[in-house]
């Protein structure tokens, strides 16, 4: 996971000047700054403009208060290419939005592309949301307006869903794609390279349809049990890993905990069938970046019906809810 750009696109002003300008005119323009106020219902008490400002092949187009500081939601482009569209307040990141790394090339000519898109608090990912890492072949690393998610089924991913604590991975789901097969995990992680590290944590393989339940250490299965399903989707055989020793199923019914980990195995995979979640995260990923494409040159999108198409893109990572899902049904 990188770090993201904490470089702020500052808006160089004369705050007399601007707000004459625009009781006057309506409209505040210099060079490549434009600025008008914010007509918005919900915040009749409070001056509040929107400022488009495509200095330095940075745009930024976004809500800001009286001080000129970033509150509302923005889009801004940072010095290091990197992306945010998503909400401020008091001119850092906060509650939710969609980050965008810049773009970068990996061995064999493969394009290594990074988002996060969840909840955010003083610059720092805090909740729940969805990091992703997609490889392509597209080579055009500069294309702003490239959308990798209206070729879905030929890239490949992995996909963490689910909780970070001060800009670190905590528990959560990671969902693997690498051609036509399938992979789910779901439990704790290293907090910071994203390695399988945990106790009672569920692996599924779909080109093997197994399950594993047990412990992982270091990305690597240690210890638990390991169940393979039929073709029509029942659970077929299960053994044990206990001391680098595998119980076969017929030692198994001796264990008090057989049956109670067998209905774990078998819940864990029907949950994971119950929706279309790589689908899901497909359509809201593919969805925000074209909102996002479509509309950031446009400084009258913030006092649009469109802005409140904005709030809604911004909150569709909740669709994404494997995570929840999991966790609930677990634990019912």
């Amino acid at each position: 996971m990188e770090e993201e750009s904490s470089i702020r696109n500052r808006i160089r002003y004369n705050k007399k000047e601007i707000i004459d300008k625009i009781k006057t005119t309506g409209r505040y323009e210099s060079g490549t700054t434009k600025i008008i106020k914010w007509e918005d219902d919900m915040n009749t008490d409070t001056e509040m403009y929107i400022v488009q400002n495509k200095y330095n092949k940075i745009p930024f187009i976004g809500v800001v208060n009286y001080a000129f500081k970033r509150e509302g939601y923005c889009l801004n482009t940072y010095q290091n290419g990197d992306e945010y569209f998503g909400y401020y307040s008091n001119d850092l990141r906060n509650k939710q939005g969609l980050y965008i790394y810049k773009p970068k090339q990996i061995l064999n000519k493969m394009i290594l592309r990074q988002y996060y898109f969840g909840l955010w608090e003083n610059d720092k990912k805090q909740g729940r949301g969805i990091y992703l890492w997609l490889k392509d072949n597209n080579y055009n690393l500069n294309n702003r307006l490239y959308n990798p998610f209206l070729k879905f089924d030929n890239v490949n991913f992995n996909a963490y869903i689910g909780e970070f604590e001060n800009n670190k991975f905590s528990k959560g789901t990671l969902l693997k794609k690498e051609g036509d097969k399938y992979f789910v995990y779901h439990g704790q992680f290293d907090n910071k390279n994203l390695k399988k590290n945990g106790k009672d944590c569920f692996y599924y393989n779909s080109n093997l349809e197994q399950i594993f339940f047990g412990t992982f250490k270091n990305d690597n299965f240690v210890e638990g049990y390991a169940g393979k399903f039929n073709n029509e989707g029942e659970l077929d055989n299960i053994i044990k890993f206990q001391n680098k020793k595998i119980i076969e199923k017929e030692q198994l019914y001796e264990l008090e905990e057989f049956k109670n980990v067998t209905k774990k195995i078998v819940l864990f995979r029907n949950i994971i069938m119950m929706k279309d979640y790589f689908g899901i995260l497909n359509n809201v990923f593919k969805d925000a970046i074209q909102f996002k494409n479509e509309n950031m040159n446009d400084i009258n999108l913030l006092n649009s019906d469109k802005y409140i198409d904005l709030m809604e893109i911004e909150a569709s990572y909740n669709q994404v809810s494997i995570f929840r899902d999991i966790e609930k049904h677990l634990n019912q």
